[in-house]
This record gives structure tokens, C-alpha cells and sequence, in this order.
């Protein structure tokens, strides 16, 4: 992609951020196949004004700028033509998503007759005759549709279509930027857009980890689940043996090294964001911890669906088991000043093996008969999961837990 340098910001940290222009048939004949796959960015989201996006360009409106990053990082001056051969998206990839196959359909519509092809035939004609042609662009009918109606409208049709995308577009370059830099710039770009969930900005801010945890994960015949491909509700609702959401494995981890129960809430995104050294060393970039984690995880899965069935798949596929059981761990460790490995011993002769003293359908029946009306349920199951782990660890408990016990003050629905 060739850029125009307009502008060069740059901050005390070293970043340089490039104002440029190019044309939209530039950048977008210029991405790469897997141009929405970067880590960093959030998954493709509806929208219904970019979803129109496609009247924006008719009418020639403006485009906000895109961000991007240069891989390449040579520096340029104020003038100079910039080559982008290899980049990644930023800022605009909802934007960019459309543009593309705005642009896709548009040269479709270019390679048919008007007349024959598309001018009096209804919509439903349409949709059967090019369903799997526009699919192939991720397009549909509606955005062919569009297109048609302005022909209709427009005689120049043709001549406005082929040179739409010849229109200059701003974009921000960045240079320079370390990763928790890139992710902290993306999250504030997307203030005020649809929300980015909680949980899906807890994996953004914590995305250092991930390679780690893939690596040590195929050893381990498991599979990570991300928010941007399944939200935790629905992963909650769908899980199978041995998949795990990345989200509920780091609040996990965040809970175990802080010895308490931790929830994804904009507080520990803004503790994140405002240090970006936390628990990085200790925990995230800790191979010997993530593997004693990772293993564990694996183990009483196993354990739990074999002890119990039905319930036991449920088990690991909610935030208030990692949080609860693994912030009692951490809180165990802390307190007998543990290592690792030897904490991590404990639990797997304390529980693990010994998964029917976790009760789980006891567990189920007393969550479900809270007073949902009096009480924050999700807060009340991480405490009773949390003390519960906690008295079995401390005491050496052997029999079943009787659940009633942790919901105490919970407020009971009797009736």
C-alpha cells in the first residue's frame, strides 16, 4: 500500500505515529487474506450505521481515519511516499470489513449487464440467482439491492462505480509500539463505539500469555476458547470436555496470584491498563506456573465428568469455579507460604482426586434455590465456591460438602 506522509506525531515513548493519505482502492486491494485475524482486534460486530456504510460512499461522505501499524519499521519525513508491504489493522477493521466487501460487490456488479441481469427482476429473484456468489465476497442482497437502486437513479452509474474507491482516505500510521501499547490504543479508540465486553478486553490486555498457554496447551489434548469466537454465556451453555474460555483461565490465574476472588470489571482493566507490569513475570510469562495450571485444569475436568456426568462439563465452563477454587489456592499458598509446585500437590491430592467431595449436584440444588431477587447470584456462588475449596484444603475435609453451608446469608428461596 503507498501512503503520503501529511503530518509525524511522536511521543516520549519512542511510538511515531505517520498522518497519511491513500486511496480506499489502495488500502483495500492491499490487505492481506487474513487481514481480520490480528490477535489484538475484536471480532466483526453488527452495526447499523456501518452497515451502511455503502451510503457513505454514494455520497461521498467522510470516512473517520484508519489506524494501522507498520511492521516495517524504517522512519519517513513530512512528503515522502510510504510502502506499506506488510501491516495490520489497528483501528477501522469493522470499517475496513465492510469496504471490502463493498468493494467486492461493486466489481461484481460491474462484470454483469444491468439490464438483463439485475434491472427487473425482484429481490427475491436476486437472492436466488447470486446467494453463493455473494457469499463468496461475504456480501448479500441487500448491499446488491443498493447498488441497484442507485443504478436505477444514477445513468453514470458505471462511471461512479469504477471510480469510488479512487477517492483519498486518512490513515494513521504507528511505528514503534510495544504490544501492551497496542492494546491499550485500541481499547481507547474504541471508547464510545459498541462496547468491547469486559471479558473480551480482560484477554486483549493479558493477549502476552497466549502463545505461552497455546504451546503448553497442545501438549495437553486442550483447547482455548476465546470471547471474540464464543462469549462466555454461550461457551457456558456449549462447552465439551476439555475446552477451556480464556477469559475464565485468566481471572483464574489473576485470582490464584492475588490469593482472592477476582471478576473481569472495568476496575481490574483500569488496574491493567494503568500498569502494565502486573503480575506479568510472577504469572503470565511464568511457563512453570502456567503448565502446573494447565495440568490441573485438564485433570479435574477429567475427574468431574467422570464422577459426574451431567454436572461436571458444567463444572469448568463458569467463571465462579476458576475464581472461587483458584483464589482459595492462591489464598492457601500465600498463607503457608507455598511454592508452586507443592501448592499445586495439595490441590490435586485435596481435590482433584477427590472430586465427590465437591457435591456438585448439592452445589446446583442450593444455587438454584437463592432468592435471586435479594442477592448478586454470580457473587455468592464465587464465595461459596471460595470458602468451600478453602475449608477442604485447610481441614483435610473428606466427606461431601454440604452446599447450604457456603450460601449461608444468601438468602434462600424457600417457596
Amino acid at each position: 500500500m503507498k501512503a503520503i506522509i501529511l503530518d509525524i506525531f511522536q511521543e516520549n515513548s519512542g511510538s511515531v505515529c505517520y498522518l497519511s493519505k491513500s486511496t480506499l482502492k489502495e488500502y483495500i486491494t492491499s490487505l492481506s487474506i487474513d487481514y481480520n485475524q490480528y490477535d489484538v482486534q475484536r471480532e466483526i460486530v453488527g452495526h447499523v450505521y456501518l452497515d451502511n456504510l455503502v451510503h457513505s460512499l454514494l455520497e461521498g461522505k467522510h470516512i473517520p481515519p484508519i489506524v494501522l501499524i507498520d511492521v516495517n519499521e524504517a522512519n519517513s519525513k513530512v512528503g515522502d511516499e510510504r510502502i506499506l508491504t506488510d501491516f495490520k489493522i489497528l483501528d477501522g477493521l469493522q470499517r475496513t470489513y465492510r469496504l471490502k466487501y463493498l468493494y467486492d460487490t461493486i466489481q461484481f456488479f460491474l462484470t454483469k449487464n444491468f439490464e438483463t441481469d439485475f434491472s427487473e427482476k425482484t429481490r427475491l429473484q436476486l437472492s436466488k440467482e447470486f446467494k453463493n456468489e455473494l457469499f463468496e465476497i461475504n456480501s448479500n442482497v441487500n448491499i446488491l439491492t443498493k447498488l441497484i437502486d442507485y443504478a436505477k437513479l444514477n445513468p453514470k452509474f458505471r462511471e461512479d462505480f469504477s471510480h469510488i474507491f479512487e477517492r483519498n482516505q486518512w490513515f494513521e500510521i504507528w511505528l514503534h509500539l510495544e504490544p501492551q501499547e497496542e492494546v491499550n490504543k485500541m481499547l481507547i479508540l474504541n471508547a464510545g463505539h459498541k462496547a468491547v465486553s469486559n471479558k473480551h478486553q480482560i484477554e486483549l490486555l493479558f493477549n502476552y500469555a497466549l502463545p505461552t498457554l497455546k504451546k503448553i496447551a497442545g501438549n495437553n489434548d486442550l483447547s482455548i476458547v476465546r470471547e471474540k469466537e464464543k462469549n462466555s454465556i454461550r461457551f457456558s451453555k456449549e462447552r465439551e470436555r476439555s475446552q477451556f474460555h480464556l477469559s475464565h483461565m485468566i481471572m483464574g490465574l489473576i485470582s490464584y496470584y492475588e490469593g482472592k476472588i477476582f471478576v473481569s470489571n472495568a476496575e481490574l482493566i483500569q488496574k491493567q491498563q494503568s500498569n502494565s507490569d502486573y503480575a506479568q513475570e510472577e504469572v503470565f510469562l511464568n511457563s512453570e506456573l502456567l503448565k502446573l495450571y494447565l495440568n490441573a485444569l485438564v485433570e479435574l475436568d477429567k475427574e468431574l465428568i467422570n464422577q459426574f456426568p451431567d454436572q461436571g462439563i458444567k463444572w469448568l465452563g463458569r467463571e465462579i469455579s476458576y475464581v472461587g477454587m483458584f483464589g482459595a489456592l492462591g489464598k492457601y499458598r500465600l498463607k503457608h507460604r507455598l511454592d508452586h509446585k507443592k501448592t499445586f500437590e495439595i490441590f490435586s491430592i485435596s481435590i482433584i482426586h477427590n472430586t465427590t467431595i465437591l457435591n456438585l449436584q448439592g452445589f446446583e440444588n442450593e444455587r438454584n434455590s437463592q432468592a435471586l431477587s435479594k442477592i448478586n447470584i454470580g457473587s455468592v456462588n464465587k464465595k461459596a465456591v471460595f470458602e468451600a475449596t478453602l475449608e477442604i484444603l485447610e481441614n483435610g475435609t473428606h466427606s461431601p460438602l454440604n452446599w447450604e453451608n457456603y450460601f449461608k446469608g444468601g438468602g434462600r428461596d424457600d417457596n
